[in-house]
């Protein structure tokens, strides 16, 4: 679905959405389970990325984007009911 979505709505030529699926559905996934945290190598292929010509640059500050999580902490907040 991601790759469908890069090719048809973004126009990014095939061979280049499949290999940054894999990196968004990565993103979405930890961003959606919260308190997220890039490993070495995805910092690594992210700042690459940003350091590059566009379109990689936007995509990887994008990308960048998805991972920070800024506080409060997602997993561990407690919230009033009164």
């Amino acid at each position: 679905m991601v790759v469908y979505i890069l090719v048809n709505d973004f126009e990014v030529p095939l061979e280049n959405a499949q290999l940054l699926a894999p990196l968004a559905v990565q993103a979405l996934l930890a961003h959606y389970a919260g308190d997220e945290v890039p490993d070495a190598e995805t910092q690594a292929i992210l700042i690459n990325m940003i350091q590059s010509p566009e379109p990689s640059h936007t995509f990887g500050l994008l990308l960048w984007g998805i991972w920070n999580d800024p506080p409060p902490a997602d997993n561990q907040t407690t919230v009033s009911l009164r």
